[in-house]
């Protein structure tokens, strides 16, 4: 949809996306999900919530992530999750090569709703911490602030429901890198 839009909607993109910089503030559009139940495969009762975001505000996630990557440095690179062109073969050829040479610990660790309940002023007192300051951290915390949910679900949708901590779902910046 995007790549298609041709020069005058690349432009019309661009206008949007620095007033959004310069005003550091996003359209309440752009934090808006909505959510889709997908049942588990091993347990039809247990459903995944897939989150439907803004492709627009998706892109301006993406030129943000860039800026904040510049001014963070990048992910650790023991972190596998997120980064490109890291899955779980590289972790494992990692770890197998760790434990060859001898003397290796590994803890597995999976955190329910770790995204979901993540404090926004913990992450954003620990993007400061890293140098993150200015527009970059005011767009940051209007990013992680009023955004709101509602689930779709056998063609009925929900009314909107604020969320007050989290990265939100589906997002590009939902791994800051903190």
């Amino acid at each position: 949809m995007i790549t298609n839009a041709g020069s005058d909607g690349h432009s019309a993109l661009l206008t949007l996306f620095n007033a959004s910089w310069e005003a550091c503030k996003l359209p309440s559009k752009w934090k808006e999900a909505t959510i889709i139940p997908i049942p588990k495969p091993k347990d039809p009762g247990a459903m995944r919530p897939i989150s439907l975001l803004s492709c627009v505000g998706k892109t301006m996630e993406r030129i943000v992530l860039n800026r904040l990557t510049w001014a963070v440095g990048p992910l650790h690179q023991d972190l596998f999750a997120y980064r490109r062109g890291m899955g779980t073969a590289e972790c494992l050829s990692t770890l197998l090569c760790a434990a060859s040479s001898g003397g290796t610990t590994v803890a597995f660790l999976d955190l329910e709703k770790a995204f979901e309940l993540a404090n926004c002023r913990v992450i954003l007192s620990l993007l400061v911490r890293k140098g993150v300051c200015g527009r970059l951290l005011i767009w940051l915390k209007d990013f992680l602030s009023g955004r709101a949910a509602r689930v779709a679900l056998q063609g009925e949708t929900s009314q909107l429901h604020q969320h007050e901590n989290g990265t939100p779902q589906g997002s590009i910046l939902r791994p800051l890198p903190v």
